[in-house]
């Protein structure tokens, strides 16, 4: 018990030194973090104590005077790829950064935290410290958890008014390093949007980025033209072949997954509209006119009855969450053979051979 009461009490004498070190020396915080690294990995088994000292050493860093050193961006480099120690900054660094209006040296020294902080890996989950509630934190720091943590850094940073010149550092940045990655890119687009009314050099810096918003989320395209499209392959699915009907669905999924602001025509709840009123027009040749903006994708939910088990599954993502990737389509002339095909191969039991015939249809007489 004794020594339990004399190593914690030297680890919060550590930790102060750890932060102070910061603003003193360049070098004693490099000893002090492998210090970091050898006490912790070695002993300490709280992740509280981890994220505690992370927290501490953010806040020293973002706000000192001196700037960030080469020296500690040297030493952070070699443990940042390490999924704790990338996750613990990043939620430190994100309740920094969304707190009240901030100064330009704690805006450079956040941005440099920020490039030394890489992207989550998904194949990468390697932990530098152990912990006793491990597989607890595996579940936390889980890729999609800690990519949307890093984008949420980078949203809420670009959302403060930089320098000019810090300005241009970030659009260069994001467009190679950030962009790529992010959950979702168009919460960038007001920042690089609003950067070609400031004038050269920021609109210059400015045109990769709108090449990457326009190229990956089609930005060019005005919603309404987006979901009059999906609308019309939405109503076109019901007429199609078989065959036809899979590939249409796939595309209706994944231009919903590249165009989030339509995505309420799968997510619409409205008790007034139904089928016998929908206001899409279908003989509409300008799509602005055909009112796809006020409709549903009541279509795909038809479709989740179909004869076909193939069909049936694939409708089924008007109710569950998108994926954040596209699905690759599988284009092939013989897919009606390959389903039918496959379909009675799973089959076990007897065939219906009669059945009623419907009478209704949408509680419409046939």
């Amino acid at each position: 018990m004794f020594c339990a009461v004399v190593y914690k009490a030297r680890f919060f004498e550590f930790e102060f030194c750890l932060v102070n070190s910061v603003v003193i020396n360049s070098l004693k915080m490099e000893k002090a973090l492998h210090k970091l690294h050898n006490l912790l990995n070695s002993q300490l088994h709280d992740k509280r104590n981890v994220s505690r000292t992370i927290v501490n050493v953010v806040n020293t860093v973002v706000r000192c005077k001196a700037g960030v050193s080469e020296s500690f961006l040297s030493v952070f480099n070699t443990i940042s790829h390490y999924e704790d120690v990338k996750y613990f900054f990043l939620v430190a660094l994100r309740t920094e950064i969304m707190k009240s209006e901030h100064n330009a040296k704690f805006l450079k020294n956040s941005f440099d935290l920020l490039k030394a902080i890489p992207a989550p890996n998904v194949e990468s989950r390697e932990l530098l410290f152990s912990y006793e509630e491990a597989a607890s934190l595996h579940n936390e720091m889980r890729y999609s958890g800690t990519l949307h943590i890093f984008s949420q850094c980078w949203v809420n940073f670009v959302r403060n008014k930089l320098p000019p010149s810090l300005h241009c550092e970030c659009l260069l940045w994001i467009d190679k390093h950030v962009l790529p990655v992010v959950d979702c890119p168009l919460y960038f687009t007001d920042f690089v949007i609003s950067s070609f009314a400031m004038g050269f050099p920021l609109n210059a810096a400015a045109l990769g980025s709108l090449k990457h918003l326009i190229l990956s989320c089609n930005m060019h395209l005005p919603t309404y033209l987006v979901a009059a499209f999906i609308k019309k392959l939405s109503r076109l699915s019901l007429r199609a072949p078989l065959d036809s009907c899979i590939i249409l669905l796939g595309l209706i999924r994944n231009w919903l997954i590249r165009h989030p602001a339509c995505q309420f025509l799968a997510n619409r709840q409205d008790e007034q509209l139904q089928i016998t009123n929908d206001p899409y027009n279908v003989d509409e040749l300008n799509p602005q006119l055909s009112n796809a903006m006020q409709s549903y994708l009541w279509e795909i939910q038809t479709l989740k009855c179909h004869y076909n088990e193939q069909v049936a599954n694939m409708a089924n993502f008007v109710q569950q969450p998108l994926p954040s990737k596209e699905v690759p389509l599988i284009m092939e002339s013989a897919m009606v053979d390959r389903v039918f095909n496959k379909s009675p191969l799973r089959f076990d039991g007897d065939l219906a051979a009669v059945c009623d015939p419907p009478e209704q249809l949408f509680n419409l007489k046939i």
